[in-house]
């Protein structure tokens, strides 16, 4: 059963501290503090790996008490996790030269999403060197809950998402210097550019708790489990609409050639289809169609799909 002290009640309580504040930006209030490419450069990245390891030290202290408890015939960690922590190491590596080695300053802005394969690949090198308790915290009445991932697939979408709509102001910037102003009506104030991209990370939390609050009352009645998974899925479709079709969309109204406005679109499609893997792929898992070994390798490779591609797209454009 889950143990809901020290470090495992930060990782609520911070997500809780998000939405609020992400609640009180859309609402009007002024809580805007850092300039962009501050939040950018700094701010977005600090929290995603502040949001890694505490989810990495609330493993290792469930982990503890697991073994301390006499907790057995738990797996090793997955030996195939060594290739995609390789992978995504020797990813980050190139992003932060190819980052600090660009001749364009907004190039430095992408930090955020070269942090993601930092996170991914601290995530997979986690599981090959599991400790016995297989890193999984189950519910006493559900299914399981595995803090890394959670907070791997929190602060990679959340990445993911700040930077497409920071390329889609560096693209209005481009085009007219006077589009691009972000203020609102006040200082500190968000404007209507900013709004959408904090409904679309608050639509990140919404997904992500809502699935595992349906994960964790499996036993509850079903109309209260179906309308958590409806509403963890609205979440999830208003997120790609809001973090991903919507700045990709003016990104292309902004494009100086067709070669660009070609490129982006290539980067939306792609986005749009490998971001379905990972509800599909949590679908089958809970229907019971896949099981651990497979519904492990599948969501492996959609991490590789996600996460590989659209990064390095993205790093061409902004660099170009």
């Amino acid at each position: 059963n889950m143990n809901m002290s020290g470090l495992h009640l930060t990782i609520p309580l911070a997500s809780l501290a998000l939405c609020t504040f992400l609640s009180g930006v859309l609402a009007g209030r002024p809580w805007l503090v850092a300039s962009r490419e501050r939040t950018l450069r700094v701010i977005v990245p600090a929290c995603m790996l502040a949001a890694t390891a505490i989810a990495h030290a609330s493993v290792g202290e469930v982990c503890s008490v697991a073994t301390h408890a006499g907790a057995t015939g738990a797996e090793r960690g997955f030996d195939g996790t060594s290739t995609p922590a390789a992978i995504f190491g020797a990813l980050f590596i190139q992003g932060v030269v190819q980052v600090f080695t660009a001749q364009s300053e907004q190039a430095k802005q992408s930090m955020a999403m070269v942090t993601v394969w930092l996170v991914t690949c601290l995530f997979y090198l986690r599981q090959w060197l599991a400790p016995p308790c297989a890193l999984a915290v189950r519910w006493e009445h559900g299914g399981g809950l595995v803090p890394t991932q959670y907070a791997l697939w929190s602060t990679s979408m959340s990445g993911q998402v700040v930077t497409l709509h920071a390329l889609e102001r560096r693209e209005a910037a481009k085009r007219s210097p006077a589009s691009a102003a972000e203020a609102g009506t006040s200082p500190g104030v968000a404007g209507g550019a900013q709004r959408q991209c904090c409904a679309a990370l608050l639509c990140v939390q919404s997904m992500l708790w809502c699935g595992a609050t349906a994960d964790a009352l499996l036993s509850a009645p079903l109309a209260l489990t179906a309308s958590l998974l409806a509403a963890s899925f609205a979440s999830f479709y208003l997120l790609l609409h809001c973090g991903i079709r919507a700045p990709l969309a003016a990104c292309r109204r902004h494009a100086a050639d067709t070669a660009t406005g070609k490129r982006l679109r290539g980067v939306q499609t792609y986005l749009l289809t490998t971001w379905h893997a990972f509800p599909l792929v949590w679908l089958l898992d809970n229907s019971g169609a896949l099981g651990a070994s497979l519904t492990r390798d599948a969501y492996l490779a959609s991490d590789v799909a996600a996460k590989l591609l659209p990064i390095s797209l993205y790093l061409a454009v902004a660099s170009r």
